[in-house]
């Protein structure tokens, strides 16, 4: 075989070097050109300000840390200014895409600024131990994910000092692929770690029980049950001591939390910074926390409440939730939101709320039948500023004609209506074109009840006496319930008598 030519060699050497050297050239004047931006002329705090606000501290997705690479990649001057800026790291967020080694590179960039970490999926036995070397620091720590990591990090945060933490959130969260965890029942807050977390604010406890006279102050209270719990682990006896003690309380959110009744005698509790009060419990339990507590015109209300399937479960609480509806100072609310759907051919639920679900007030009920839900949406409405309910969200309200008739009775002020295609939609016009029809049957039927109604203020109520059980029995199938007026006629009677036993009873003669 010949040998190589080698002659081309010297040129092509000489090549690269001029392309090295022009590179370089190129390199300086992009430089130079970037330099005279807008952007480029922005002192390196004001840059820093910015690219921060491109993170939401809420969300974790997409990737924090990915984000925030790709800033990076936009020039050097970014790089090396964010690379200089802890602050831009400190806030760390991460769901199931979030990886160890993220975690990692963002605590190392952070340097010794405060932490905001919130990893809503923490899934290994390595995280927590690598989030703990960090303790000082910790603004703001929420944790959640399975039980085994969640409890076991919680244990591990008693041998540790956090001097600076006022926002905690620990919720484990059982997976549907996990079988129960018999530990996450009995989960226990270690008592202790209050002492080393002097300036928590805000506390957020999920599925995890506590020695609860340990409990400290606070701005912000969040308490979810454990589903397998019989009763709810709180006696209310302890959450008055601690609502007596925390004058500065904000937000009260318990989730089937309530042991026992309401001790007798206990003075009502004053909460003037309170923003939101969320309860999900019985119907005994919200009443008796909504009477203990005084609260402003301003509060978000919101009660899930449970076991409620008539009206008369609901007379009660509704009295100081139109008070507060009512008072001085309350929202002007004109959307009212109300929801009754139908699952597996039976009404689910009722709802109502004023603005959003998230808004001033709402309440949600479980009626045993349609009877029912016109006896309790009649008092509900009735509570309700109607003056002012100018707008209507029905795309979820699945009502009879006779429902809706009732309720757009009790609405005087409404001239807007969202609905969706449907049969609920279809009952709500028909119930319109209805309203202004007379009734023959009703002129016979609404003077008796008038009647009845005088007889028994007269008779009893001016007396002081009371009347222990009142039936009316319709022999003829007079009384068809089905229509809004009449069960309205039998509404007035109850609240006039005041008392809860008084029934129209189906019967043929005898």
């Amino acid at each position: 075989m010949g040998a190589f030519d080698l002659s081309h060699a010297t040129p092509r050497a000489e090549i690269t070097k001029q392309l090295a050297v022009l590179n370089a050239e190129i390199a300086l004047l992009k430089g130079e050109y970037n330099a005279l931006s807008s952007v480029s002329i922005l002192p390196n705090e004001i840059l820093v300000q910015i690219l921060s606000g491109v993170q939401d501290p809420t969300s974790t997705y997409p990737n924090p840390l990915l984000v925030l690479t790709r800033l990076m990649l936009v020039c050097k001057h970014w790089s090396e200014v964010m690379l200089a800026s802890p602050t831009l790291w400190s806030k760390i967020c991460g769901g199931w895409q979030y990886r160890s080694n993220c975690l990692a590179v963002q605590l190392a960039r952070s340097g010794e600024a405060p932490l905001l970490i919130k990893l809503s999926r923490l899934g290994n036995q390595f995280d927590g131990p690598t989030v703990l070397q960090h303790t000082r620091r910790i603004q703001t720590l929420e944790i959640g994910g399975s039980p085994r990591y969640v409890l076991a990090f919680m244990q591990d945060m008693a041998d540790f000092d956090f001097p600076i933490l006022t926002n905690l959130l620990l919720n484990p969260i059982e997976r549907a692929s996990e079988s129960e965890d018999d530990t996450a029942s009995e989960a226990i807050f270690p008592s202790e770690l209050f002492d080393r977390i002097p300036r928590l604010c805000n506390l957020s406890l999920s599925r995890i029980n506590a020695r609860w006279e340990t409990l400290p102050p606070l701005r912000s209270l969040s308490l979810i049950a454990h589903p397998s719990a019989g009763s709810g682990p709180l006696p209310f006896s302890m959450l008055v001591q601690f609502l007596q003690s925390s004058p500065f309380l904000d937000t009260l959110r318990l989730d089937m939390m309530i042991a026992e009744h309401a001790p007798e005698g206990v003075q009502q509790i004053t909460l003037s910074h309170l923003t939101v009060l969320y309860i999900r419990d019985s119907i005994q339990q919200c009443e008796a926390l909504v009477k203990l507590l005084d609260f402003p015109p301003t509060t978000q209300l919101q009660l899930y409440t449970q076991s409620v399937n008539n009206g008369s479960h609901v007379r009660d609480i509704l009295l100081p939730i139109r008070r507060h509806l009512r008072a001085p100072g309350a929202p002007l609310t004109q959307t009212l939101v109300l929801q009754a759907p139908f699952i597996a051919g039976s009404i689910a639920h009722c709802s109502a709320a004023l603005d959003e679900w998230d808004g001033h007030f709402m309440i949600n009920t479980h009626p045993r039948n349609a009877p029912a839900l016109r006896q309790i949406l009649s008092k509900v409405l009735k509570a309700l500023p109607s003056h002012s309910l100018t707008f209507l969200d029905a795309t979820q309200a699945q009502f009879s004609r006779s429902t809706w008739k009732m309720t757009l009775a009790l609405l005087p002020a409404l001239h807007t209506v969202r609905l969706y295609v449907g049969a609920g939609g279809a009952n709500l016009c028909d119930a319109a074109l209805e309203m202004k029809e007379d009734d023959p049957e009703l002129e016979e039927i609404a003077p008796f009840f008038e009647a009845l109604k005088r007889l028994l203020l007269q008779r009893y109520r001016a007396q002081g006496q009371t009347l222990g059980r009142l039936t009316v029995r319709d022999y003829f199938g007079a009384l068809n319930f089905e229509r809004s007026e009449w069960a309205d006629l039998v509404d007035k009677v109850e609240v006039a008598i005041g008392f809860a036993d008084f029934r129209v009873e189906e019967s043929s003669a005898e």
